[in-house]
């Protein structure tokens, strides 16, 4: 079987795609409220991470509380391979829950460089996604159009074992199972984000997270107020015992980055 045969399945209306853009990524947007993992990656002493986001509800301000329970702890790439991944799940002609695909295919669509470390990359990435639940009190939910308690899973993995080697079997079929609730919400309309994942591959792990943030908010208006405080902590995910000053420097410089591939332009 071929990797277009694996990948591809009965053909349907295309839905919408942004135009000029060779890979999408997908993001939900209700993760997109706060950071996954703090930004130096790794593992954390109790293996999970919380944070906080505000949010209106008839006519209240509510707090919710977003918890990422990962065993193994989040890498900065690993965003890149769960958006880049559901891109390719949606972006088919019959959007499917699961995803048959050999590694080779997989990183030749989400565009990263092919060589046997970036398949063992790839594999890890997957493990580590693979084990992380995601807690949230206040996750608004497309499909229910309410804010529910939300706690899910975002897929689960099944890989071949490696070789007598040690080395990654790239001929065989790689399986990705998202989990049916998430996946539901990220096919339902208003429920995700399209980006150019290329220009997401380009940006710095804080500038990625910066990019998905402002496109998200300037969708819904065309003026966006963030606070400085809680967008760096909460949002970016630098560490709150870094002092303000120099968050605020680390801000200006992904700023600058946005200004560099003209994703924002300053005002007058």
């Amino acid at each position: 079987m071929t990797d277009s045969q694996i990948a591809s399945g009965p053909k349907s209306p295309q839905r919408y795609r942004l135009p000029g853009i060779e890979r999408e990524g997908i993001a939900q947007l209700s993760l997109l409220e706060t950071a996954l993992w703090p930004l130096q990656g790794g593992k954390l002493a109790g293996s999970t991470f919380e944070s906080a986001y505000g949010f209106w509800e008839e006519g209240e301000q509510q707090t919710a509380a977003v918890r990422v329970f990962a065993p193994q702890g989040l890498q900065s790439m690993d965003e890149y391979v769960l958006w880049g991944l559901m891109g390719i799940s949606l972006s088919r002609p019959v959007p499917d829950a699961t995803l048959l695909a050999t590694p080779y295919w997989l990183i030749k669509q989400l565009g990263m460089a092919l060589g046997g470390f970036q398949y063992e990359q790839l594999r890890a990435s997957l493990e580590r996604l693979a084990l992380a639940a995601y807690q949230n009190t206040g996750f608004y939910n497309p499909v229910s159009q309410q804010h529910e308690r939300v706690t899910l899973h975002f897929f689960s993995s099944y890989l071949p074992t490696k070789g007598k080697s040690g080395e990654v079997a790239t001929d065989r079929a790689w399986r990705i199972e998202w989990d049916r609730h998430f996946f539901e919400m990220c096919r339902a309309t208003g429920g995700t984000l399209l980006f150019d994942l290329d220009l997401y591959r380009q940006l710095s792990p804080a500038a990625r997270r910066l990019f998905l943030k402002l496109k998200d908010r300037f969708w819904r208006s065309k003026r966006v107020f963030l606070n400085v405080e809680d967008l760096t902590i909460q949002g970016l995910g630098f560490s709150a015992e870094r002092p303000l000053k120099k968050r605020k420097y680390d801000l200006a410089h992904c700023i600058r980055e946005l200004l560099d591939h003209q994703v924002i332009e300053l005002g007058q």
